[in-house]
């Protein structure tokens, strides 16, 4: 899947996975599939929990001694059924 940080003209092409990353059948592939592919991708949010939060790690420093930023996050059940729910809507819109 492609990353979504800018035109990486090997690792960002489209092509089905049979295809080698590189060399003379990669370049007749992404003259073939070039114009007929598009990267389809959703964006979820999440909810506030009290359970998600950022510190200063107590443990960890950069390397002017100055404490790192610590992400303590995890999914909860909703973001599960919202990510369901939108890649299956995301499915049908692509079929269709």
């Amino acid at each position: 899947m492609p990353e979504a940080t800018g035109g990486r003209p090997i690792e960002q092409m489209l092509l089905p996975p049979t295809i080698p990353r590189w060399g003379r059948a990669w370049k007749a592939a992404v003259r073939k599939h070039y114009r007929h592919s598009a990267p389809v991708t959703l964006m979820g949010t999440v909810m506030s929990y009290r359970d998600r939060y950022m510190s200063l790690d107590p443990t960890y420093t950069d390397k002017y001694g100055m404490p790192l930023l610590r992400i303590t996050f995890d999914w909860h059940d909703n973001e599960y059924r919202m990510a369901a729910y939108t890649a299956s809507k995301m499915e049908e819109i692509v079929r269709k």
